[in-house]
């Protein structure tokens, strides 16, 4: 609770929205970076090893782009779900 105290009784006004709008992006870079871990992750470590054929590297690719993207999907569904998250 400091920094929303601090951005809002200390910067002036052209100030506050650079430093809300840096915030955002340094939450949104580490959330996308989880995500993308979570994607490589499960292809590598799960679904690589129980396939016959092992994936190439270009159908890994495609196969963590899709991990990716459901993991985003779900994470953002979850987080629309709790209503408390902020409190």
């Amino acid at each position: 609770m400091v920094v929303p105290h601090i951005i809002q009784t200390l910067l002036p006004t052209g100030i506050k929205g650079l430093a809300i709008a840096g915030l955002l992006a340094i939450i949104m870079s580490s959330a996308d970076s989880y995500i993308h871990v979570a994607g490589v992750t499960l292809i590598h470590d799960v679904v690589n090893p129980l396939c016959k054929n092992r994936l190439t590297t270009f159908d890994a690719c495609h196969w963590v782009r899709y991990t990716t993207l459901l993991t985003g999907f779900l994470a953002t569904l979850i987080a629309l779900q709790m209503v408390h998250i902020l409190i």
